[in-house]
């Protein structure tokens, strides 16, 4: 369910429906942990990545968040440049996003609870859909739910302690369970509480 092909750097998986759960055949392109920067995740490495993933031609793509910088050694990318490449993205259910921890330490006003910036405003501007504890039906048939937790380690707060702005509850309450649901949440943590009607979950932030 994850690519039609195997060129260099992809791993494919096969999906299958628990019993009694219905989906429609997808193939399903999956993006996290970027974390771009010169000199070890440049622009040109972005473009490769998004031709290459166009190359796939997947039903739906997924942007799993860290997409900013943050490496030892490195230096963080423009956001707009970087949103630009990946709004190339191209799938017939479209291109969907969530951010990750690393998406909120480098946005300077989200640091202060205030109103995120940079790579969030590079998305929007770019026209990518980023979702924060908020959710879509793709149109599939049968219909297919994609939903996009908020990161669960958004903030760092005194005492190496750490602020998330995931809402589960506020989120599986605009869900209905009897359709098939797909989750995206860039830290797996939330992964052993969820009911089972959440059919499929994928998530970054492990680096593998």
């Amino acid at each position: 369910m994850i690519a039609k092909s195997k060129p260099a750097l992809v791993t494919s998986y096969q999906i299958t429906p628990a019993p009694g759960r219905f989906a429609p055949s997808l193939s399903i392109a999956v993006l996290a942990d970027l974390h771009c920067n010169s000199p070890f995740m440049t622009l040109a490495h972005v473009a490769s990545l998004v031709q290459q993933t166009n190359r796939l031609a997947p039903d739906l793509i997924l942007l799993l968040g860290d997409y900013a910088g943050h490496v030892m050694f490195g230096r963080e990318l423009d956001p707009i440049a970087v949103a630009g490449e990946l709004s190339k993205c191209a799938a017939p259910l479209g291109t969907h996003a969530v951010f990750g921890n690393h998406d909120w330490f480098s946005d300077a006003d989200a640091k202060r609870h205030a109103k995120p910036t940079k790579w969030h405003r590079a998305f929007e501007d770019a026209g990518i859909a980023t979702y924060s504890n908020g959710a879509i039906a793709l149109q599939t048939n049968p219909t297919v739910i994609l939903a996009g937790l908020e990161s669960q380690r958004a903030h760092h707060l005194p005492g190496r302690k750490v602020l998330g702005l995931d809402d589960w509850p506020g989120l599986a309450h605009s869900l209905n369970p009897d359709n098939f649901t797909m989750l995206m949440a860039h830290e797996p943590d939330i992964f052993p509480d969820l009911p089972d009607w959440v059919d499929l979950t994928v998530s970054g932030h492990t680096h593998g």
